[in-house]
């Protein structure tokens, strides 16, 4: 069963500090949050309230930078919060332009993961717009199936975006976070990554967006181009653990709490209905 979080960015606008967040996601329904940067929080602090709520913390976001250069800080403060996932973003421009750069950027990634999962940690690798951009020296195919086809979990032979060659020549230690929302305003569908690469993308960031826009880069999960229901199942077939909810641009973090601990368990629920039917409903 798929289980639901939300991204504690989601309330950055809010003045409290982030153990009051968490203690005000744990009177919801959802199960886990993820962390953003810690900010100066006393990892005991943050530790005290996840026990309190009985929350589970899906993952943190780091700074790629910060985990290389100060590695056994991070990874203290992570394992005061009892927190095994790191999540880390591109770093800096040019890392997704060509083969060499996507080799580069997985190598790099690659020797982090490795050196991680020999501490206890797992790396996650989260994408912005850039990594679907056709790969230069790569194929110049682009995605074109229509939201709602029929899932395929076979990838296919040649990787088509910049994304699909870095999680190939990454490491199985690394990880991946897909955000929806930034696949969809980059004209990809979210569903079609899910099914090509089963099993190396245990988080989806279940976020919304319209292509064509700064203004619409991130909108309301439901109010954009993403096709959810859609999205959620692939994800369950292709062995997604987490949805992580999140809004950044949210004018009202607190109305949209209320829609993410009513929207995802009810699509985690319908998606375990839909892989196990009622055997009276059959013939």
């Amino acid at each position: 069963m798929i289980r639901t979080a939300i991204q504690l960015q989601t309330f950055r606008s809010l003045p409290e500090t982030l153990p009051e967040t968490i203690s005000r996601v744990g009177t919801t329904a959802l199960e886990g949050v993820e962390l953003p940067a810690l900010n100066g929080t006393p990892p005991a602090d943050v530790a005290d309230a996840l026990e309190e709520t009985d929350l589970d913390v899906v993952a943190a976001h780091v700074s790629l930078e910060e985990l290389e250069t100060e590695y056994e800080t991070v990874l203290e403060a992570y394992e005061t919060i009892d927190c095994s996932r790191l999540v880390v973003k591109r770093d800096g421009d040019g890392a997704f332009d060509s083969v060499d750069d996507v080799d580069a950027t997985a190598q790099r990634l690659s020797t982090l993961a490795s050196r991680l999962a020999d501490d206890g940690f797992e790396l996650l690798y989260h994408n912005g717009t850039a990594e679907f951009a056709s790969l230069e020296g790569g194929s110049d195919g682009e995605f074109d199936v229509e939201s709602g086809s029929e899932l395929e979990l076979e990838p296919e032979p040649e990787p088509e975006t910049a994304y699909d060659a870095f999680v190939t020549a990454t490491d199985e230690a690394v990880g991946f976070e897909l955000d929806t929302g930034l696949a969809t305003y980059a004209g990809v569908d979210p569903s079609v990554v899910l099914a090509r690469h089963p099993g190396r993308i245990p988080v989806v960031h279940l976020t919304d967006a319209v292509a064509g826009g700064e203004a619409t880069r991130r909108v309301e999960l439901g109010a954009g181009e993403l096709a959810v229901e859609n999205c959620v199942e692939t994800a369950r077939e292709a062995g997604v653990e987490w949805l992580v909810y999140e809004h950044v641009r949210t004018s009202d973090p607190l109305d949209s709490l209320t829609h993410a601990a009513t929207k995802l368990p009810m699509l985690s629920e319908r998606s375990l209905s839909d892989s196990h039917p009622d055997p009276a409903s059959t013939d």
